[in-house]
């Protein structure tokens, strides 16, 4: 299990900048956006597999998604958070 102790030690591959764990809301947002073919990442390809939770950059720009209990910290792979 990704704990605080371990999200210290992260950041944002892109940036370098600080990461924190995603609201719950933000969660469903995602996984909704996911289910209705609207979800995009950083390359804009279709994100088509659900997600357990995610790291958010500190502008909430981009969300570093976790699943099955592990983080994704690859740039390409990142979820945009922007207003579509």
């Amino acid at each position: 299990m990704l704990t605080e102790e371990v999200l210290e030690l992260l950041q944002c591959p892109l940036t370098g900048k600080k990461l924190s764990f995603a609201p719950d809301q933000m969660i469903l947002k995602v996984n909704e956006a996911i289910a209705n073919g609207n979800a995009r990442d950083r390359i804009e390809q279709k994100v088509s597999q659900k997600i357990d939770g995610g790291l958010v950059t500190e502008e909430g720009v981009w969300l570093y998604p976790i699943r099955e209990e592990i983080p994704t910290l690859v740039v390409e792979e990142a979820i945009d958070m922007r207003p579509t």
